[in-house]
Formats: structure tokens, C-alpha cells, sequence
């Protein structure tokens, strides 16, 4: 079955859960989410595809799909592989494969979850209008995205924007990615509670750490020294890329009164002088689909030959 033109289907497949998104053109059919099954790759694309049928029977083959995960995509080799190091048993998953079996058809677009995001932003949240701007996604762990002169900078091998795994700190905690010192292991989901536990401060999820800290001294502190690690990676990259404008989302969004000052006084501690008034940091306007939005929407601009 051909697909249809300005229909299109946003899949975003996140450490915890799987979100979908039907779309035509900007307008919002339909909108789904659960938890990601603890199934191997293929037998989650099949629990996915059985998913959107209930949203609209028919979709398969309707609909063009758009992908995103939360981990890096490469493209080098003639395929698009998933490398998830959140994600059990998706690392190297050939993401073609998985889906057009299944009815799909070709034509299948991937990104990574951060820039599936961003690209909602840019089509349809804080980041519209921006011709330069960065965005730091703030989940299960941490991505990034970059867009440069109004298009989405995706690499040679589409695996730009690796953010949360810059090196802060050699010597770091150890990420989930296997190395040290990455910035997913100081301001993540996951890496806020372990360390706090460590230093013997128990919190439930980042969430209740953001929470704490408003009362609790000893958490403000934590908060504010990993805020200080978030603060030098936005700076490195405002200092490369001279954006307009750092889009922060994800779970930190909710936390913004908290988070924002303590940013802003790390960046003005850090910021090469002429760069002090150069950009803006904005909180994203989105909710928790914008993943799967922003997967629907590059699906649809790259099928009509309209994405950047």
C-alpha cells in the first residue's frame, strides 16, 4: 500500500516507555503511550505495530513512519542502526529490518529521540523561527541535538549531537555507555538518585531530587554542583557553535524556577565575555509526545521532500 501523502507516524521508543503520534500535517490525530515491553528488538516492533493498528485500524502502510530512539543512529554502511546503551538488547539493531516486514513499507525515517524532539521544537514549539540553536533533552539519560542555518545537523554517520556523553569529568561516575565521566553520569534520570544515595541522601527519581532540594540543604548542594557540569557543556557548546538559542526539555522542564538560576550563575561564571548576551536559554513547550511528534513531522517533511 502507497502512503499517504500528509499522514504520518511518530514512534518514540524511550528507555521506560513507548510513545506514539499519529499526525496529518501538523494537526494531532491521535496519541498513545505504554510501557516498553521487556521483549526482544523484533518482537517490540511487532507489540509496536499491533499498538498502532488499535490507534487506526489500516495505519500500516497508510501512514509513513518515523522512528525515534533514545540512543545514537548511524547510517553509515547503507542502513539505520539503532545503538541504545538505555535500552537492553538494542545496540547495533537494524531498525529497516525491524519495521518494513511488518507492513510498513520503505521509506522508513530514524533519528535520535533528542533530535526527533528538537525537530518538534523547531516545527512547532520554543524553537520556532531559530536558524541556530542547540537542544539538551533531559531523560533516561541525555541527548542533544544541534540545528544549524534552519536544518538539523546530523553528521557524516547521522550520530551528531551526543551531548550527554561529552566528557566532564575523566575520573566521573561510570554512564551507562561504559565510560567515565560523561555528562548523563552527573544530570540524568538515573544518575542523580544513585549519586545522591551515595552520599547517603535516598530520593525516589530525579524528580523527587528537584523536589527535596527545595527544602533540603544537603540536596541543593548536589543539585547545584551537577548544574555545574550541565552549565560547562552548554557553554563548550554555545563557545562551537555560536547558536541563538539552548532549548532545555524533559523531565528538568517542570523544574525550571529551581534549575534556571542555578545555570545562569555557572554560565556567567564560565562564559567567554563576548558570548555573555549572545544566546538564549529557553525551556522547551512541549509535553512528554514531542519525541513522537517531532518523529512524525521529519517523517512527513523527509517523505515530501520538505525536511531540512
Amino acid at each position: 500500500m502507497r502512503a499517504n501523502g500528509d499522514l504520518a507516524l511518530g514512534v518514540d521508543v524511550g528507555g521506560s516507555y513507548v510513545k506514539m503520534c499519529l499526525v496529518r500535517g501538523e494537526e494531532v490525530l491521535a496519541r498513545r503511550a505504554f510501557p516498553r515491553p521487556d521483549l526482544s528488538p523484533k518482537d517490540t516492533a511487532a507489540y509496536i505495530a499491533a499498538q498502532a493498528e488499535e490507534i487506526s485500524p489500516g495505519i500500516i502502510g497508510e501512514a509513513r513512519l518515523g522512528v525515534a530512539v533514545a540512543g545514537a543512529i548511524s547510517r553509515s554502511g547503507g542502513g539505520l542502526r539503532a545503538h541504545c546503551p538505555n535500552i537492553r538488547g538494542w545496540w547495533g539493531v537494524d531498525l529497516e529490518e525491524l519495521f518494513e516486514p511488518l507492513g510498513f513499507g520503505s521509506g522508513l525515517q530514524a533519528l535520535n529521540d533528542a533530535n526527533a524532539h528538537a525537530y518538534a521544537e523547531w516545527r512547532v514549539g520554543s524553537a520556532v523561527g531559530a536558524k541556530n540553536f542547540v537542544m539538551i533533552a533531559l531523560g533516561t539519560g541525555v541527548g542533544g541535538a544541534i540545528f544549524l542555518e534552519g536544518k538539523l545537523y546530523e553528521g557524516s554517520h547521522g550520530m551528531a549531537g551526543e551531548i550527554g556523553h561529552m566528557k566532564v569529568s575523566p575520573r566521573g561516575p561510570r554512564c551507562n555507555c561504559g565510560k567515565r565521566g560523561c555528562l548523563e553520569s552527573f544530570f540524568s534520570s538515573y544518575s542523580i538518585p544513585r549519586e545522591l544515595e551515595r552520599a547517603g541522601v535516598k530520593v525516589e527519581s530525579m524528580k523527587d531530587a528537584f523536589e527535596r532540594a527545595k527544602t533540603d540543604r544537603r540536596v541543593l548542594s548536589f543539585i547545584d554542583r551537577a548544574s555545574a557540569k550541565m552549565a560547562q557543556i552548554i557553554i563548550n557548546v554555545v563557545h562551537l557553535f555560536d547558536p541563538e538559542l539552548v532549548v532545555l526539555g524533559g523531565g528538568v522542564a517542570k523544574s525550571r524556577e529551581l534549575l534556571l538560576p542555578l545555570l545562569r550563575r555557572h554560565i556567567g561564571r564560565m562564559v567567554f565575555e563576548p558570548f555573555r548576551e549572545s544566546f538564549e536559554i529557553r525551556f522547551s513547550s512541549l509535553d512528554e509526545y514531542a519525541g513522537a511528534l517531532g518523529a512524525a513531522l521529519f517523517a512527513l517533511d523527509r517523505g515530501t521532500g520538505g525536511a531540512p
